[in-house]
């Protein structure tokens, strides 16, 4: 009886460390604006999946196509045409200008929606007060 209470309380410990860790480790996340190019070949859809990449890239996280694509696999990926893609993530400093605006040269496979990119340039804008 002694040593199910002990096993008790030693997963209330481990479970109440694991919410603290999460609480303390969170990160803000950080107002991400996407810009396609006015004449953009992207489909609504791609542009949805590019957006929300940058998204996750820009607040710390890493994107990962969770699509299991075996044609990719097999044939390789169907890249398309690369595009300016630009990412203003506000207020990033504490000094004016606060925002930083990123410009990226983009393309997206259209079997499984890996992107690619390489940023072009990284540019302090005063957008934000």
């Amino acid at each position: 009886m002694q040593t199910r209470a002990v096993a008790c309380l030693l997963l209330f410990i481990a479970i109440s460390a694991m919410l603290i860790v999460g609480i303390d480790g969170a990160h803000e996340r950080k107002d991400v604006q996407i810009i396609f190019e006015e004449k953009s070949s992207f489909s609504s859809h791609e542009k949805e999946v590019i957006a929300e990449h940058f998204k996750e890239t820009e607040n710390g996280g890493g994107h990962e196509n969770t699509v299991d694509n075996i044609i990719c696999t097999i044939l390789g990926h169907a890249f398309g045409e690369w595009e300016d893609v630009t990412t203003i993530v506000h207020k990033v400093y504490s000094s004016h200008p606060r925002c930083e605006e990123k410009i990226y040269t983009t393309r997206i496979c259209s079997r499984c929606y890996e992107t690619e990119q390489y940023l072009i340039s990284t540019t302090r804008i005063p957008c934000c007060e």
